[in-house]
């Protein structure tokens, strides 16, 4: 989707934050709850000590299991297994973010 906003693992962090601020899953997430979540990402742009960090718990409260794997396997290549939680996929994700974000 052209314009959206995307953290380094291809994330519409606008999104994201949205789905946090509503208490709602990331694809559910409407235009109006999506400019909310832009106008927080911006405030913390112009706040640095209050930076709004990606983490596990985010991932795995706001996305489903099918859009991590997506992201992992299509961002990262990384394969994902049935027998992997969905725990251990949204740490696998933020870890990959992190390890991305620190080479930039």
């Amino acid at each position: 989707m052209a314009g959206e906003a995307r953290a380094a693992a291809g994330i519409d962090i606008h999104r994201l934050t949205g789905a946090i601020v509503a208490d709602c899953l990331y694809h559910q997430v409407t235009p109006a709850q999506r400019r909310v979540g832009k106008t927080i990402n911006f405030m913390h742009l112009y706040n640095p000590e209050g930076a709004y960090m990606v983490n596990a718990d985010h991932i795995e409260r706001r996305m489903t299991r099918e859009e991590i794997v997506e992201i992992l396997e299509g961002r990262y290549s990384i394969q994902c297994y049935d027998h992997e939680s969905k725990r251990e996929l949204a740490e696998a994700l933020a870890e990959a973010v992190t390890t991305e974000g620190d080479d930039l």
